[in-house]
This record gives structure tokens, sequence and C-alpha cells, in this order.
């Protein structure tokens, strides 16, 4: 996906929710990488998606990393970050409403 600003944005997954809408979704996993590039990863996927991120972890460190990811480098934008993890949905963890998104923020 081409970005106004020019970059480029490709998510690893894209789905369609129950109202037909689109969906981007980054899986990561619990390692280190460059800071720099993960800054443009994240401002690319924000702009992408309007403000309504999807990310799911391979576990619980990896998904607290994330969000402070996110949070330094979108500031105060206005958002909604849908967090997952796999470790904990394996051992039977749901979010509210039965979800699999173990952490829902909305900023904005």
């Amino acid at each position: 996906m081409n970005l106004p600003d020019g970059s480029l944005f490709k998510p690893d997954l894209v789905l369609i929710d129950e109202l037909g809408t689109l969906l981007f979704v980054e899986v990561e996993r619990d390692t280190d990488k460059n800071i720099e590039q993960r800054q443009t990863k994240w401002r690319n996927f924000y702009q992408a998606s309007g403000g309504k991120m999807f990310v799911v972890c391979d576990n619980r460190s990896c998904m607290r990393n994330i969000r402070s990811e996110i949070n330094y480098c979108l500031g105060n934008r206005s958002l909604l970050v849908s967090l997952t993890n796999l470790a904990d949905l394996h051992a039977g963890k749901r979010g509210d409403g039965d979800s699999v998104w173990l952490e829902e923020r909305s900023r904005g």
C-alpha cells in the first residue's frame, strides 16, 4: 500500500471484520530490532490504518514492548491499539467479551 507521503506499508495480515471494514494486523516476535525502522513501521501502520492498529505478539513480554514502542513513537495522537499474545491465548486467556484481543486501548 502506497501512503500519501510516498512510504510503503505492507501489513502482515489483512482481515475483514463483520462490518466489512479492512483491518491491518502486524505480527511481532520478542526480538531486538532497529529502533528507527520500528518507528517508521509504527508511523506507517498508523497512517495506513487511520489509527486502528492490531498487533499479535508471541508472548506477554513482546506485547509490553510493542505497547511501549507504539506509545513512544505516536505520542498523543488519537488511536485505537488492540494487542494480544499467543502464549496467553494458548493458556486460555481472553479479553473482554471473550475477545482474542487481550488489551484494547483508545486514545483521543
